[in-house]
């Protein structure tokens, strides 16, 4: 069984693409936990697999995002995205780029509970979503 995984291409001439990889669904798997755990092994292992059977060659820039999951923050839980950038460090005087995890997106307001924020993800017609204050 397969699966498409996706990569936001920032980089100089894919500015705002999206570069699909047909993979087999154990690699969208172990990409997915990777970005909701932020682990990088995980990461790399799913990384090496792109590397080896799709000819993917990582630019500064290129995102990965996860689904919505629970996510923790000094404020509450809440269902939102996270993501993996590789972020190039030239403003350090190095040549050289990482991969960082971070939050991407939040989708809802606040909540107490782990509970209630896992409960919006398994259904999210539930959800109080995120309210914006113009």
């Amino acid at each position: 069984m397969y699966a498409n995984l996706s990569v936001f291409r920032q980089a100089f001439g894919l500015a705002g693409e999206t570069q699909r990889f047909k993979v087999p669904s154990d690699v969208w798997l172990r990409m997915e936990t990777a970005l909701q755990d932020c682990d990088m092994r995980k990461f790399n292992s799913a990384i090496g697999y792109l590397k080896d059977h799709c000819d993917f060659k990582a630019s500064a820039g290129d995102m990965f995002t996860s689904k919505n999951h629970a996510m923790k923050s000094a404020a509450g839980w809440y269902v939102g995205q996270s993501c993996c950038e590789l972020i190039p460090f030239e403003a350090l005087g190095e040549d050289e780029a990482a991969w960082v995890f971070q939050p991407y997106d939040r989708i809802s307001e606040y909540v107490a509970t782990k509970y209630l924020a896992e409960a919006w993800v398994r259904d999210e017609s539930k959800m109080m979503p995120r309210i914006y204050w113009s």
